[in-house]
């Protein structure tokens, strides 16, 4: 239940024609898409831009499972957004437009980010002249996700192995229940970054 699969993020090469766009031309078409689902406001539109997403990558991407693990993820966020602008719209229309907003925000990066390598999204960046130091964030960045959600199920396996349960009790018991998985999570992960950064300096 607690499980994330990091699937979800990881980019896995196919032979499918969005694999094969220009990573430049790629990341234009996703940051146009994102501009389109942010300054749409009309319902029947970002429906059908949602909709026209979904079959887009799909079909040439053909990432539909991996689209629809992202989106899963997201659905707790999803429901907030529609409940908090309900409780001040009281209109349901309204209420969907931001959540499915967020749905078209998030296929819009998928359109790049799950169909590029961490190799190629370097390359655009230099590309495009950004900085070397940016580059190289992001990339580590792009890398230190996958890496983190597998240790996070790592964790939380032996954790569950070892007879520990996280579903029990109120909810501030529950989140009490997780510090035994955050601890070693957060003492991993700063041993990785300076295992990077010492790796860095010997370069």
């Amino acid at each position: 239940m607690y499980r994330i699969s990091y699937k979800a993020f990881k980019f896995e090469a196919k032979n499918a024609l969005l694999y094969k766009i220009d990573p430049r031309a790629k990341l234009l078409i996703s940051m146009y898409s994102m501009t389109i689902s942010i300054i749409i406001f009309d319902i029947t539109s970002i429906t059908l831009l949602t909709i026209y997403l979904i079959a887009y990558i799909a079909f040439l991407g053909q990432i539909l499972k991996k689209i629809l693990r992202n989106l899963i993820v997201l659905t707790p966020l999803i429901i907030i957004i529609f409940l908090a602008n309900y409780l001040v719209t009281f209109d349901i229309i309204k209420s969907l437009v931001p959540a499915i907003k967020l749905i078209s925000v998030v296929l819009s990066m998928n359109i790049f980010f799950l169909t590029t390598s961490p190799d190629d999204f370097s390359l655009t960046l230099e590309k495009l002249r950004i900085p070397l130091a940016i580059t190289l964030a992001f990339s580590l960045s792009l890398r230190f996700i996958i890496v983190l959600s597998k240790q996070l199920n790592e964790i939380i396996e032996a954790q569950l192995s070892r007879g520990y349960t996280l579903d029990k009790g109120g909810l501030i018991q529950r989140i009490k229940n997780f510090i035994p998985i955050l601890v070693p999570m957060i003492v991993l992960s700063i041993k990785r970054s300076i295992d990077i950064a010492e790796t860095l300096e010997v370069r």
